[in-house]
């Protein structure tokens, strides 16, 4: 089938097909080369910046949760908690209650306890109440086809997308780029890549964006991909498709065991990351 005649996606669809029948966690560097998939891992400078070239996401400039602490709202008579924590919203009661769960869940309290950060009451400046208000993101709700791709396993050793944001300007306008965040039912090490149940959550969700009505015609899809396994490991992926590949960027694995230490600000900037170029003006029209 020469170019003109292929489908729109056609590499996309192909790459879904495959994986859904793809048994192995740990696809080696051969599988991923054989599905056509370029992954590489980059360096973090400063525990602040990943170094993504090309890079279509930058961190927040500001420590975040140091800046603005949380605060009690005054008009919610309860206590202003994290979610599954009794007491002050640390994370080290959240650390506690992960030992001896499930990889699924181990990652789906971390990635709550992130969003959690974001909603969260604090007093920052008159009409700002929340970090979720630097972001310029909205969340996405894909209406679904028949025959659409899933968005989560629907299996015991399952995943998930659990965030799916999208940016928006104030006279309507959109970008290209988005952020998810994904939960996995699998457990990794430092020396192991990418596994498959994010392979799955990031080209699911990349079909059902290119499919996207405002975003059909454009030429490149970044996505910031937010992904948690177990046993309480993290680590944040760049994808890029470009209509004719996928490449995948990711950053290295980070550990949330240990509450003094564990990544929470980073994941937070990152999860109200800003937007590198591609304006719509510029590659949406062929």
């Amino acid at each position: 089938m020469d170019f003109a005649t292929q489908e729109p996606h056609d590499f996309l669809k192909s790459l879904f097909r495959q994986l859904r029948v793809f048994e192995s966690d740990h696809p080696s560097f051969d599988d991923l080369q054989k599905l056509g998939i370029k992954v590489s891992q980059v360096a973090t400078v400063g525990d602040e910046l990943i170094q993504f070239d090309p890079c279509f996401f930058l961190p927040h400039p500001d420590r975040l949760l140091k800046k603005y602490p949380v605060e009690a709202d005054p008009d919610t008579p309860r206590p202003t908690t994290p979610p599954r924590l009794n007491a002050v919203p640390t994370f080290d009661q959240l650390v506690e209650e992960l030992q001896g769960g499930n990889w699924y869940r181990q990652g789906l309290l971390i990635q709550e306890h992130i969003d959690w950060q974001l909603h969260t009451y604090r007093n920052i400046q008159p009409g700002i109440y929340c970090l979720w208000d630097f972001g310029g993101l909205r969340s996405l709700y894909p209406s679904y086809k028949k025959g659409d791709p899933q968005l989560r396993s629907g299996r015991a050793k399952g995943w998930d997308v659990k965030a799916k944001l999208r940016y928006s300007t104030r006279n309507g306008t959109f970008r290209p780029h988005m952020i998810i965040s994904t939960v996995a039912d699998v457990a990794v090490n430092d020396t192991e890549g990418l596994t498959t149940p994010e392979l799955k959550a990031i080209v699911n969700m990349m079909l059902i964006r290119v499919n996207h009505r405002p975003f059909r015609n454009c030429h490149i899809h970044p996505m910031l991909v937010l992904s948690f396994l177990g046993p309480q490991k993290g680590r944040i992926i760049q994808a890029l498709y470009d209509g004719e590949g996928l490449t995948l960027q990711h950053s290295q694995l980070w550990t949330f065991e240990d509450p003094q230490t564990a990544p929470v600000e980073l994941f937070v900037r990152y999860n109200l990351g800003q937007p590198v170029g591609l304006e719509m003006s510029t590659i949406c029209v062929r």
